[in-house]
Formats: C-alpha cells, sequence, structure tokens
C-alpha cells in the first residue's frame, strides 16, 4: 500500500531498517474498471448496519514472511515486479530454512530478501502453534466483531486452499488450511470473516496488464473460492490493481454465495455503497459514507517484524474512540508469528481492549460519530437521547468549554468516575470535573437531551488557529531519509496556503533549489510520511520552535511518531532561562489546555526517555501546534 504522491524510499541495508510499510494505494488508484453492472443489485446503506454497530474489526497480515520477521512483508521481496508483468522464482527442489538465512535476512538486516529464496521459503513455512479457535476466543474477548484475514498478499502467496495456483499453504511443510480453520473458528464465536485480497499480484505470471484475461479468469476463480468453499464471509477488502478486471462478472461470482457483501473502494469496486480505507490515520467526520482506518498495532508494521514496538494500550483504545467520533470503525492490524501465535504483548492489548469495551462499550458500539465534530478536545458520539463526549485532552483547569447544543440538557453522568457540573447558556456548554477523575484514556461524560441526537445537526468543534505557522524549528539531531526526517516539517507554513486558507500546490511551481531545502512542503502535514525524527545515539533529543513573534497560547497539541516516547517536558523561554511547563510519560497523540494562558516567543518539547527498535532511530514528532483556545 504505498501513496501515489510520495516517492519510494531508499533501500536500507542495517537490522533497524526495513522497509516503511506501506499500503498499494497508487495501483488502486489507476484501476480500470469495466462498464456499469447490468446486475441492478447492489451495496446498500442497510448492508452497513452490523458493521456500524460493530465499530472494531482486527486485521491480520499473516505470510510466509514472517519466517523472517520482515515487518513489510511482500514489499520485502527483492524487486517485487514489473509493475506491468509478474514474474516468480520458484522451483521444483526443496527448500531448506538454514540459520545462515535467518541470520542475514531476519528483520531486513540485509535488505530486500532475493526471490529465489522469498519465493521458496514457504515450503518450509510451518506455524506449528497456530490454532485458530485460541485466535479467535483472542477477538472475541478484545471485544471485536469481526476480522480481514490476508487471503492474497501482493507476493501472490495464497493462505487458503486453492486449486488455481501451488503457490499456497497447501504445499508447504505446515499443509493445513488456515483460511478455513479461521473462518470456522470465528464462526463459532460470533465474528464475521472478510477477505484480504491483492489484485495485484508480484508472482502470478498470468498478471500480464496487455493480456489482463488469464488473470482476470484466475482472480474470479478464486473469489468463486473464497466465498463458496467457506462460510461465515461477509465481504472482501480489495487492495492494489492496476489491470483491467470485469467488475460486472465479479460481482455475478461473489452474489451467488454472499447476499449482502461489503468491499472497500479499492482494487476492484464492486457496485453500490462501498467503505473509504484511509491507513495509519483517522479519517474525516463523515456521516454519509462509511469508512473505516485501517492502523498497525505493531508501530507501522503489517507483518510480524521481531516484536519491536507495540502501542500502548492508550493509543488503541482513543483510535477506537475517535474513529467512532468520526463516524468511523478501526481496524486494528496485528502480524502474527513465525509459529503462527499472536504477539504476548499485542495479546494482552487486545484483552484490555476488549475489558475497555465491557465498561464503556455502550458509548461506541451502536451509536453514530457526533453531534460534536472531533476537535483538540476529543470527540462525541450518540444514540438515543444521549451524548457521550470522549475527552481525551488533558484539562488540568477541571473546565472544559463546548458550542451550545440546540437541545435541553435533561442529566448528565461521568462513565469513567466522578461528579460533574455540566450547565449550557447562550455561549456554549461547560463541563467542570475535578481533575481527580480525569481518565488518563478517555473521559466520558454522558449527557441526557430533551430530543433524539441524532436530530441535532453536525456542530463544529473549537479547533483554534494554530500559532506555530511559519515558525523556524531547530533540534538537536535529525534522521533524514529523504523527505522525512527535518525539523521543519512539524510546522505549516503560509505559502502552502491561498488568501482564503484553502491548501494549495506549491511543489510544482517550487524552483529546484527551494525542493532541496524544504522537501516536506511535497507532502500535506496529515501525511504519515512528513515528520521529524532524530538520531539514535541523541540522548536527549529536543525540538524547538522559534515562534514568528511572542505569543500567548494556552492549548499545545503535539501528534508523535511511532511512539517511542517514554518522558517529556515542554519547556518555554522566558528570556532568562528554559522553564518547565508540562510534564508527561507516553506522548502520542498529546492534546493540553494549560490551567491559564502562557506568553513566550521560544518552545521546546524535551524528550527525557525513550525506547527505540531501531539502533539509528530516535523518536519522531509528526505535528507541534499550539492554539489560544
Amino acid at each position: 500500500m504505498r501513496d501515489a504522491r510520495t516517492p519510494q524510499p531508499p533501500r536500507r541495508t542495517k537490522a533497524a531498517a526495513t522497509f516503511s510499510t506501506i499500503l498499494l494505494a497508487a495501483l488502486a488508484s489507476i484501476v480500470i474498471y469495466a462498464p456499469a453492472m447490468a446486475d441492478d443489485s447492489k451495496i446498500t446503506e442497510k448492508d452497513y448496519d452490523w458493521w456500524r454497530e460493530a465499530r472494531f474489526g482486527i486485521f491480520i497480515h499473516w505470510n510466509h514472511s514472517s519466517m523472517l520477521a520482515l515487518g513489510s512483508g511482500s514489499w520485502m521481496r527483492e524487486g517485487r515486479a514489473d509493475p506491468k508483468h509478474a514474474s516468480n522464482k520458484t522451483n521444483d527442489k526443496p527448500f531448506v530454512f538454514t540459520k545462515a538465512i535467518r541470520d542475514k535476512y531476519w528483520e531486513g538486516r540485509a535488505g530486500q530478501v532475493p526471490k529465489e529464496i522469498y519465493d521458496n521459503m514457504y515450503k518450509a513455512f510451518n506455524p506449528s502453534g497456530f490454532d485458530a479457535k485460541k485466535w479467535a476466543e483472542t477477538f472475541k474477548d478484545a471485544g471485536a466483531e469481526y476480522i480481514v484475514f490476508t487471503a492474497k498478499h501482493h507476493d501472490g502467496f495464497c493462505m487458503f486452499d486453492t486449486k488455481q495456483t501451488k503457490y499456497n499453504i497447501m504445499n508447504s511443510k505446515f499443509g493445513r488450511d488456515v483460511a478455513k480453520e479461521i473462518s470456522d473458528a470465528c464462526a463459532e464465536v460470533g465474528i464475521k470473516v472478510l477477505w484480504y485480497y491483492s489484485v495485484v499480484d508480484w508472482y502470478d505470471p498470468r498478471f500480464n496488464v496487455d493480456n489482463p484475461k488469464p488473470y482476470e479468469d484466475y482472480l474470479v476463480a478464486q473469489v468463486d473460492e473464497l466465498f463458496g468453499n467457506y462460510k461465515n464471509v461477509w465481504g472482501v477488502w480489495w487492495d492494489g490493481g492496476g489491470i483491467k478486471i470485469d467488475r460486472d462478472r465479479v460481482w455475478r461470482t461473489i452474489k451467488k454465495h454472499c447476499a449482502h457483501p461489503l468491499g472497500n473502494g479499492r482494487g476492484v469496486r464492486l457496485p453500490g455503497l462501498v467503505f473509504g480505507t484511509p491507513e495509519q490515520r483517522l479519517g474525516d467526520f463523515n456521516m454519509n459514507e462509511p469508512w473505516e482506518s485501517c492502523v498497525t498495532m505493531q508501530g507501522e508494521e503489517w507483518f510480524w517484524d521481531g516484536g519491536k514496538i507495540i502501542k500502548p494500550l492508550s493509543n488503541c483504545v482513543r483510535l477506537l474512540v475517535n474513529a467512532a467520533g468520526g463516524d468511523g470503525n478501526l481496524l486494528l492490524d496485528i502480524g502474527p508469528t513465525e509459529k503462527g501465535t499472536i504477539f504476548p504483548p499485542a495479546r494482552q492489548n487486545l484483552l484490555n481492549m476488549g475489558k475497555w469495551l465491557k465498561r464503556y462499550g455502550a458509548s461506541i458500539r451502536g451509536t453514530r460519530g457526533g453531534p460534536y465534530k472531533p476537535g483538540y478536545w476529543g470527540v462525541s458520539t450518540r444514540k438515543g437521547n444521549t451524548i457521550y463526549l470522549h475527552i481525551t485532552q488533558k484539562w488540568p483547569s477541571g473546565v472544559l468549554k463546548l458550542p451550545p447544543l440546540p437541545a435541553k440538557l435533561v442529566g448528565h453522568k461521568v462513565l469513567t468516575g466522578g461528579e460533574a457540573d455540566v450547565t449550557q447558556d447562550g455561549k456554549g456548554v461547560t463541563i467542570k470535573l475535578d481533575p481527580e477523575y480525569h481518565n488518563d484514556i478517555d473521559t466520558i461524560v454522558a449527557i441526557e437531551v430533551d430530543r433524539p441526537a441524532m436530530d441535532i445537526p453536525a456542530i463544529e468543534s473549537p479547533k483554534g488557529k494554530t500559532l506555530t505557522r511559519d515558525s523556524k524549528v531547530t533540534a538537536s539531531s535529525e534522521f533524514l531519509r529523504g523527505a522525512r526526517g527535518p525539523a521543519g516539517s512539524v510546522v505549516d507554513y503560509s505559502k502552502e496556503y491561498d488568501d482564503k486558507g484553502r491548501r494549495v500546490n506549491i511543489w510544482k511551481k517550487m524552483p529546484p533549489e527551494e525542493k532541496k531545502k524544504q522537501p516536506w512542503l511535497e507532502l500535506e502535514r496529515w501525511h504519515i510520511w512528513r515528520y521529524w525524527l532524530a538520531k539514535g545515539d541523541d540522548k536527549q533529543p529536543w525540538l524547538q520552535l522559534d515562534l514568528p513573534k511572542k505569543t500567548t497560547f494556552r492549548r499545545i497539541n503535539i501528534l508523535e511518531k511511532f511512539n517511542r516516547v517514554l518522558s517529556y517536558e515542554i519547556q518555554i523561554h522566558d528570556g532568562n532561562g528554559w522553564k518547565t511547563i508540562f510534564k508527561g510519560g507516553r506522548l502520542g497523540n498529546l492534546s493540553v489546555d494549560l490551567p491559564k494562558p502562557v506568553t513566550t516567543g521560544k518552545i521546546r518539547l524535551v524528550v527525557l526517555k525513550y525506547k527505540s527498535s531501531q539502533p539509528d532511530e530516535g523518536p519522531g514528532i509528526r505535528q507541534f501546534n499550539l492554539s489560544a483556545e
């Protein structure tokens, strides 16, 4: 999965320097679709009822690449493939997975894996610890109501029993149909299954853009197998593309077996309402079109990466909360190990999410986003006459102010503990809660109103104009990888917007010398590849903003990259020296509303302690914002 606007990352050869994992969005964007469907049936709003009720699913990226903990999976196959024609290096000889191969390529230590090894090591793939029932029980205990499992990724290897190619799990040393075992086990515990299927195929020679019909026959036959030979299948999560496929034929094939299938907007777009798939970021507030953020739990790696970095529970829960508040779903990814087990820290995260959902799931499941749109303070969800305020920012003052509601407040309750004072006047809604009861993950205040909450139009949250625009940014160190890594990437600049505040594409008009000075301007600020990254030997890295002028602010918002920070301080310069105004532990996505306004011309984030699995890399920051509100 790759963003078309962003250049391919350079090859990296150190142990910690595997490819940054990315999805095949570029190829998906150039898929050629067949004419409109002959069939009048299509995916409708009602087909999404169960999916929206669920709000939470689990993505599973797993295949023989886990034998080398490649993290990026298929993307670590050497050369991958010509975009127009696939090529494989499979031979009929037995494959011995030696210690020398493991040591050389484990976690991508030697860069990409030669095709002669990658395409043949499936023969030795033997995940003897795989237990589909344990997986399903974990997913159920996590509170997930559906999963998406990689039936076939870009490398073409099939994790199901297919008669269309020998390049599948049945011809591995393991020799068991893991897809069937997973779908059966999930059916037993009441979890629905969608298949991830990559339309692009870097292995099978039938993938030929100039002669697509043989590959179309192959794909349709596999779709028929995936929907016809397995029970409990509710849809397909397409990825990749770049080849002409008759979607009418695909649709008819699916409809033979599944009356109300769901599908996303990549690869082969099915008719009717499809769901969006923003990756490694949250989708925008959208109540008209279904969407689902797919986000990795293991740093930014989709497949098993050796267990380097696991997002803390607070990040995972907030991802779910923020997705629901935007009226979307969270598809949280895990990469099982080479033995077929779920990495214990990842499993514990899932179980703890389940415990959280048992206590507070009523504020997530079955709700819709709003009426307040997501803001720095948090998000809201609604159901019946109840509005759930999910306050994820830190508010040491104990006071939160939101815009007024066009409804009468008839009651309230703090679900996470304590007694709040909730009042409304012409200026807005004010929530006062003793900071002792502020929950580190999510403070939830349920407000009862005198009318159905869904009747209330969406309300813009106070966001405050960022005061860091055009700041001079410096850092203790920079780990540069092309456009990624420079300190200046954490703020935005006036030239990125027109006089009406709209985003403009300035990159094409910039002279080459300016592009070299500010390469990050090719990317929008929300992009996951626009960030500052410290060097790994920088023991106490800092990031400093010299503001355009002396500024008064109250809110600080910092978005971290890689979740490596364990403790930090925020300091301002008062003319005599640096003064600490805030301290914290895990950083993640920080939003803090200070007890009172602060005035300064210089502000610093100082990382006191961090943990990185990449020896040459330190912590990273994506955004650093200040606002008066």
